[in-house]
């Protein structure tokens, strides 16, 4: 039966039903889940396809057991099955991210989890980050709400993905002119510290060789590079 706020809808179809603008809603159950959605359409075929296609994804519920799992019980699960198969760096990197989004959502449960929490995440968080940072922690937040979906089986949509990456500023490389790098190594060959630390050999090892940063350190004196 249909509660009160379904008023404004008219049974038309099996599941399916329209509002007095003409726009139709499916509304069903899932494992005794009520579920209402909004078709976005008029056109009565079309919205008969969507309704179609929002059983077949809804028949893939199946974590009722886990259905009020917090962000943060779920962030926990995620974790652990990543961890065999990332290198530690890049394990560390997702954690930084996760110990940011905690902040946000931690206490929420992850199927309670709206568009509007994640639009007030951007707009507090954004701000204050740089778009690089910004777009990998919400990568990060896409893939624990995807693992939520996917295998946990207890979501349907994930309000992430319609937050778009922001723009990162493209990096300019200014190569020194001949006499400019001559300078810079007469100010590095002056400075006692990089003369210690080996930084004025090195620089001037990098310039001449060719060699990328992580290949330079690699060197060693039986490689017998020529002066």
């Amino acid at each position: 039966m249909l509660s009160h706020q379904s008023n404004s809808l008219r049974k038309v179809g099996e599941c399916l039903y329209r509002n007095r603008h003409g726009v139709y809603f499916a509304w069903f159950s899932v494992r005794g889940k009520q579920l209402k959605r909004s078709l976005r359409t008029s056109d009565k075929e079309l919205a008969r396809r969507r309704l179609a296609e929002l059983r077949k994804v809804a028949a893939r519920l199946h974590g009722l057991e886990d259905r009020n799992l917090r962000f943060e019980e779920v962030v926990r699960a995620w974790l652990e099955s990543i961890e065999g198969g990332l290198k530690p760096s890049t394990y560390s990197r997702r954690v930084v991210c996760i110990n940011q989004l905690m902040a946000f959502f931690k206490t929420i449960p992850i199927r309670s989890i709206t568009s509007a929490d994640i639009e007030k995440w951007k707009l507090r968080r954004g701000a204050s980050i740089a778009a690089r940072t910004f777009n990998k922690e919400l990568e990060t937040l896409n893939h624990v709400i995807r693992y939520a979906r996917d295998v946990k089986g207890i979501l349907l949509d994930n309000p992430a993905e319609k937050v778009r990456n922001r723009k990162t500023a493209t990096a300019t490389v200014e190569i020194p002119s001949k006499e400019q790098f001559g300078r810079l190594l007469a100010e590095l060959r002056n400075e006692p510290q990089a003369v210690r630390s080996g930084a004025a050999g090195f620089t001037e090892l990098l310039a001449y060789s060719g060699l990328r940063l992580g290949e330079g350190r690699e060197v060693r004196w039986r490689d017998g590079i020529d002066n």
